[in-house]
């Protein structure tokens, strides 16, 4: 199996981390205006996936995925802002 360069492994955690922020949101987003209950809970789902697949991945590699966690922190930061954004344009974020 082919390893692969610091860089590569930088670059994925950046580019996953950022994913799964944004897919948090996402998942949020729709959850909150679905009835159906199980897409209430996608957000728990996403979540905890994101946990284990991460710690199996830190204990396959035996190396702390650090930058995956600062970028998975910024894509909720970019998804919250696009969260607000939506709601802002759609005038249901100030809406009573």
């Amino acid at each position: 199996m082919k390893q692969i360069t610091e860089k590569q492994l930088k670059f994925l955690q950046i580019f996953l981390g950022i994913v799964a922020g944004i897919g948090i949101w996402l998942a949020i987003y729709f959850g909150s205006e679905a009835d159906n209950v199980l897409l209430q809970y996608l957000f728990i789902i996403i979540f905890a996936a994101i946990i284990f697949i991460q710690r199996a991945v830190e204990r396959k590699i035996d190396q702390r995925l650090t930058l995956f966690t600062k970028f998975w922190l910024i894509g909720l930061i970019i998804g919250l802002g696009i969260f607000i954004l939506m709601g802002a344009v759609s005038g249901r974020l100030f809406a009573s």
